[in-house]
């Protein structure tokens, strides 16, 4: 399956791409997470039962949404399928490790505001 993960980064990002480094790390409680790198790139991956492949569809779809009102950090979604009794979403790895406190809870906040109040542009007629 890691295999068949990297070929699809390779393939959609047009870089190429093999895992290097692969740990669990903690991601939410349905899904398997984990980190996965190169000598250059990294990415967080989350892993569900290939039924479940369409949560993560949303899931990239949702993301990608929110990341266009350029309001609000959220990561990118990469690629996204199945593997045999799998489902898998690979995203772009935001590196949470210093949150910097109080200030940064309240712009986070201020950040979350803003893009709920985002309205998207009109098109032309």
């Amino acid at each position: 399956m890691w295999d068949k993960i990297a070929a699809h980064i390779c393939e959609t990002t047009g870089e190429t791409f093999s895992i290097d480094n692969r740990r669990s790390v903690s991601g939410g409680c349905i899904n398997q997470g984990y980190y996965i790198s190169s000598s250059s790139r990294t990415y967080f991956v989350k892993i569900n039962q290939a039924s479940q492949v369409a949560m993560f569809e949303a899931e990239a779809l949702g993301l990608q949404q929110m990341g266009g009102t350029q309001t609000i950090r959220v990561p990118e979604p990469i690629c996204w399928g199945t593997e045999g009794n799998s489902a898998y979403i690979v995203l772009e790895w935001l590196d949470l490790g210093s949150r910097g406190g109080d200030r940064a809870w309240e712009e986070m906040g201020r950040k979350l505001a803003e893009m709920h109040k985002y309205t998207p542009p009109t098109p032309p007629c």
